[in-house]
This record gives C-alpha cells, sequence and structure tokens, in this order.
C-alpha cells in the first residue's frame, strides 16, 4: 500500500507490501498527480510479479558487467570483432577493477578517457566510450539496472565540445600511395616469404585476411579466372562471413599464386593444401606489417589494403555492381566505406557546362 505525504514543497511517496520482499520504496515529486500515477504503477508492477529493484545492483563491480557485456554481445559477431572487443575489454577490466556501478559516473570516465587521450588517438579512446556506451545501455534497457542518463554518451560529449576528439578517423579512408605500392613490389627479401606476396594478392583481389588464410588450392580455377570462396556454417558468425562467393582473380593475382605453389614446397615434399601457410589471420598481419615497418609505411591497416581495391575499381570506372560482387557485398551501401575517390581524378572526369 502507498503512502503519499507533503515534504516542504515536494511530495514523497512510500510504497509498503507484504509481498514485496526489500525494504519500502520512496522518491520524491513536486506533483501530487504525479506521485500518485507512479504510486500506483509500482504497486500494480509488485502484484503482477514484474516489478525489478535495482538498488541492490548499485555496488555491482563494472569488472564484471564489463564481461557480462562482452559475452552476450559477441553471440553473433564475428571472429574479427571478437578479437578487437577481447584486447578493449582485458584493458577496460584491468582499469575499472576497482569500480562499481554507482562510482563509474561520467565524471569519472571524463577523466579516465582524458587520461587516454594524452597517450593513444582520438580513434583508440572512441573504440573504449563506444564499449562503455554499449554496456550502459544494454545494462539499463535488458537487465534492467538503475541507471540514469548514460554516462559514457555523456563523458563523450563533453570531450567533443572541448575538441579532443578531434582528428578521429573510424572510418579510415587510408589508402596505398603509389609510391608504397611500388616499394612493397620491390620489396627484397633474404629468403622466399609468403608475407610481400600476401599483400599484394590482397590489393589485386581485395579479399579479407581471414578469407586469404583459408585458400585451399583446389578451389582455384585458373581457366576461369575465379576462386571459388565456399559458404561457412552460420553459427556465431555474422552472415557477410558466412556466405560463399566467386572471388575474381586478375592476372597479376594468377601470377603470384603461381610463384607462390612454385616456390611453397620444400624440396621432395607434395604441395600443401593450403595456399598460405597461416591458420590464424593475426600472423598473416604480423607478417604484413614487418613489411610496412621495413618500408617506414605509417598508419596502414591490412584491412586497407581491401578498401584500397574498392578505391581503384571506383577510380578506373568500373560498374558499381562488379565490383560489390567482386567483394561480395550484397548491399550497395557497404560500397561506401570501401571507395574513397582520388579527387583529383574525379575532377578530371567532371563535366564542364
Amino acid at each position: 500500500m502507498a503512502t503519499i505525504r507533503a515534504r516542504g514543497d515536494k511530495w514523497q511517496v512510500i510504497v509498503r507490501t507484504g509481498k514485496y520482499k526489500f525494504k519500502p520504496i520512496s522518491k520524491s515529486f513536486t506533483k501530487k498527480t504525479v506521485a500518485e500515477s507512479w504510486a500506483k504503477k509500482i504497486e500494480s508492477q509488485i502484484d503482477e510479479g514484474v516489478y525489478t529493484d535495482g538498488r541492490g545492483n548499485k555496488d555491482l563491480p563494472i569488472h564484471d558487467l564489463l564481461q557480462r557485456y562482452f559475452d552476450e554481445a559477441n553471440e553473433s559477431a564475428s571472429k574479427n570483432t571478437i578479437d578487437n572487443r577481447t584486447s578493449i575489454l582485458t584493458r577496460l577490466q584491468k582499469d575499472f577493477k576497482k569500480h562499481s556501478l554507482h562510482s563509474c559516473n561520467s565524471q569519472v570516465l571524463y577523466d579516465y578517457f582524458v587520461n587516454r587521450r594524452k597517450v593513444v588517438k582520438a580513434d583508440t579512446v572512441i573504440k573504449d566510450i563506444t564499449f562503455f556506451t554499449g554496456m550502459f545501455r544494454r545494462a539499463k534497457i535488458i537487465w534492467k539496472l538503475p541507471i540514469g542518463d548514460n554516462p559514457a554518451k555523456e563523458a563523450r560529449s563533453m570531450m567533443s565540445e572541448m575538441g579532443l576528439l578531434d582528428g578521429a578517423n573510424l572510418q579510415h579512408d587510408r589508402r596505398l600511395t603509389e609510391l608504397e605500392y611500388i616499394n612493397i613490389r620491390r620489396y627484397q627479401m633474404k629468403k622466399f616469404g609468403h608475407s610481400k606476396y600476401a599483400a599484394l594478392f590482397l590489393i589485386e583481389t581485395g579479399m579479407r585476411r581471414g578469407e586469404l588464410c583459408a585458400m585451399l588450392w583446389e578451389r582455384i580455377n585458373f581457366r576461369d579466372s575465379v576462386y571459388h570462396l565456399e559458404s561457412q556454417k552460420a553459427d556465431n558468425k555474422r552472415s557477410r562471413v558466412a556466405k560463399g562467393r566467386d572471388v575474381p582473380l586478375t592476372n597479376r593475382a594468377k601470377a603470384i599464386l603461381r610463384l607462390v605453389r612454385y616456390m611453397a614446397p620444400k624440396k621432395g615434399q607434395p604441395l600443401n593444401e593450403y595456399v598460405w601457410p597461416w591458420r590464424d589471420p593475426r600472423s598473416c598481419s604480423r607478417g604484413i606489417k614487418r613489411i610496412y615497418k621495413s618500408l617506414g609505411i605509417d598508419d596502414l591497416r591490412i584491412h586497407d589494403l581491401r578498401h584500397d581495391f574498392g578505391s581503384i575499381q571506383t577510380d578506373s570506372g568500373t560498374d558499381m555492381r562488379i565490383v560489390a560482387a567482386a567483394m561480395g557485398h550484397s548491399d550497395f551501401r557497404s560500397m561506401k566505406r570501401y571507395a574513397h575517390p582520388d579527387m583529383k581524378k574525379v575532377a578530371g572526369k567532371l563535366a564542364t557546362r
């Protein structure tokens, strides 16, 4: 049963009921009508057994909430996304191991992200903020925890207002320059290694690194110039990764494959069923990054080679339907992320009056 009484210029509501196993619920309002409406709502929820009391959850460790969000959010994520989120989770759990849900407010998050911004790029800080934002959103809507405004969104808003997130480039429209491409092709190795040719092959095909590492010789059709990428089981995988497609092979891509097939086997040993030696895509990335470092190439990810493929094809005037099919996109809107046109070439193609 609810009790409503005046307390100064406010109305205090106290809800007591034998069915409610915790201490009485108390809340103050400026208007009596609002207080009566809230009291009826809470009493109804308690009678129906659907009321959730979150007051005892304010002391929940942020460490545990981050882990719970990570586990639930990754149920339908790709392996690449899970790997990226794992590194974020590990760092945030370490830095917030002494914080609870109650103590992790917008001021604490703002101070933390400001200090992070002093040592890392704005992109990295935004990824951390996004992780926290998703956790607080899920905690409020799905877990029914006592959270008001999302503190991570408030911290991000303040950082943006202060100009601390300027220069962020999450879309990462970095392209491979002509000089960088020439240097990769001319890169000399002391002995035969796959990393250089894997990088060149990614530039020629626009494949993902995970697709490259899973390539099999038996699926390559040199006559028709295609590689058949078989569909995978969709368990815990996003559809864009699970579906198969035919990857077109340029003459240069086929030449790279023939060279790898000729050089890869050791003397007296049969050819391996896999084209490339890596089963873990991260191992492929480490090999290519070593070449980047030797050539002084900065701020270039392995996935940027896929972006470069899409940009080159669109710059050359290739039909967007063909480019989308080659890259495995069923939605043309996805191509916007991979097409970073060279404005000099665009200006040369624009019609004049």
